[in-house]
């Protein structure tokens, strides 16, 4: 029988690595499409498509600001591989990091589901996460943080990717 996946069974990893303590993730994919009318025309004859894009946005409980976020964003591989690079040190060198980031970050998403019961307890048993889908390519857009009163701070990012989602069967 089909099962829902809810946050508690799905698993976020990044090079193989689980994402901690992460609060939410959304996906969005976009088609842009034209309008052909012509001329005596209100409506469209057509709507082809023009453009695809794809949008994750990811909020996080903010344990270390430095080591909260999706790792290997700006691709320095250091402390501040989790977000937008503030340690550079002029506006120069800032301009130069963003600009020459070519390569992305894959992410994927697995979801645990039950390989077996415990003969002796009856509990059900979750070994191995499968696979649901990948998301290859992304890039940072925006990185931020929020810290409210009665509440736990948080970090959230969005990212742009250039492949749509595969999901995997």
């Amino acid at each position: 029988m089909a099962q829902v996946l809810t946050g508690a069974l799905a698993i976020i990893k990044i090079d193989g690595k689980p994402i901690g303590k992460m609060k939410n993730i959304r996906v969005t994919e976009t088609i842009n499409r034209g309008r052909v009318s012509g001329i005596g025309e209100l409506t469209p004859q057509e709507l082809p498509a023009q453009q695809w894009n794809g949008t994750l946005s990811c909020s996080f409980y903010s344990i270390q600001y430095e080591t909260d976020g999706v790792g290997g964003v700006d691709g320095t591989g250091g402390v501040a591989d989790k977000g937008i690079t503030t340690v550079a040190g002029s506006i120069g060198e800032w301009v130069d990091h963003v600009l020459l980031q070519d390569t992305g970050v894959d992410l994927d998403i697995y979801k645990k589901v039950q390989d077996a019961i415990d003969p002796t307890t009856g509990l059900l048993k979750a070994n191995n996460p499968i696979p649901w889908a990948r998301i290859e390519g992304m890039f940072l857009d925006r990185d931020g943080f929020d810290i409210t009163e009665n509440g736990i701070s948080g970090r959230d990012q969005d990212f742009t990717y250039k492949n749509p989602i595969i999901i995997i069967p």
